[in-house]
């Protein structure tokens, strides 16, 4: 499930984007509001494939796919990157970058 350990890996002022007008897009700013973030998304049913990790010199790039099913039929299948920007051996901020903004905000409307 999730893993408590998580918000340790992150500087006090961290963020995170997600593009969009969705429930879950914009700008969460802070710890509580990311991993709420993180919660939602969960809780929606969603199914994380990993494709890749790319590493850079301040952070990583994880290359995903992104699906699920909603009750009342909505689907979700989109592909993602997300960026965690990594200063002091700590993320201080998570971009994350959609193939279909749309579908997301249909989605998690």
């Amino acid at each position: 499930m999730f893993d408590r350990s998580y918000p340790r890996r992150f500087k006090h002022e961290k963020s995170r984007t997600l593009p969009g007008e969705g429930k879950i897009s914009g700008t969460a700013k802070g710890i509580d509001e990311v991993v709420n973030r993180v919660k939602t998304i969960v809780k929606s049913g969603v199914k994380t494939k990993l494709h890749h990790i790319l590493i850079g010199q301040n952070g990583l790039t994880l290359s995903l796919n992104n699906t699920a099913v909603a009750e009342d039929g909505r689907i979700l299948d989109e592909e993602l990157a997300t960026v965690l920007s990594i200063q002091d051996e700590l993320v201080i901020k998570i971009d994350t970058y959609l193939s279909d903004v749309p579908m997301m905000e249909r989605y998690f409307k």
